[in-house]
């Protein structure tokens, strides 16, 4: 009867740790210039995380944001608000673009023209702590 708990044990165990997991990835979120979208698009998060990397503060495993463009966006901005000192790292299918906060400063910016693509968005700490952030992205100049 003992080695029956211990069983039931580690499926439910492995379930627990598979739908966490599931938790961690990231939504893929599409832009399409040609349909109707909220404008901004505002997304919240915590930024910072356990992986270094180096240019661009601490930053989680995963990103915390995934966009999807399908045609060409001639102008979009990205902005991150939030306490501390947040970065913005962007990665994408022949860049990666680290727009690093500057020491006081609860805000960064990236903007520009968009190619198509699947970008990776990781909101990082500088200062190597964590806290909570508000990402705008918005077709407005």
């Amino acid at each position: 009867m003992r080695t029956f708990k211990y069983w039931m044990f580690v499926p439910t165990a492995l379930v627990i740790l598979l739908a966490s997991s599931s938790l961690v990835r990231s939504e893929t979120i599409a832009i399409r210039p040609r349909l109707q979208q909220a404008d901004p698009l505002v997304f919240s998060g915590t930024s910072g995380g356990s992986q270094n990397s180096n240019d661009c503060g601490m930053i989680a495993t995963t990103p915390n944001h995934v966009i999807q463009i399908d045609e060409q966006i001639d102008y979009l901005r990205f902005t991150v608000e939030g306490g501390g000192q947040p970065t913005l790292l962007i990665e994408g299918p022949n860049s990666r673009t680290c727009v690093p906060g500057l020491p006081g400063e609860h805000k960064v910016e990236d903007s520009g023209l968009w190619k198509p693509g699947r970008y990776s968005i990781s909101i990082g700490e500088a200062a190597g702590g964590q806290h909570s952030y508000k990402l705008s992205i918005t077709r407005q100049r």
